[in-house]
């Protein structure tokens, strides 16, 4: 599908990558989780509580944020 521009030519729309999408919504939902740890307790969390309340691996944390 081709889109006409302003100046008469036409251009494709830029693709989405949908592994990017989700990498960044996975990447959102740590922060968050990790956000609402700090909130509901005094202490740091954990990797693994993170993990635990965002609905992911550790692993997926730690690929996101390397230590």
């Amino acid at each position: 599908m081709d889109i006409e521009l302003q100046d008469g030519t036409t251009s494709k729309p830029p693709r989405i990558d949908g592994r990017r999408l989700r990498s960044e919504r996975t990447k959102q939902l740590i922060i968050e989780a990790f956000l609402s740890l700090l909130r509901d307790h005094a202490q740091m969390p954990t990797a693994v509580q993170i993990a635990e309340r965002a609905g992911y691996s550790v692993r997926s944390v730690f690929e996101r944020f390397p230590a």
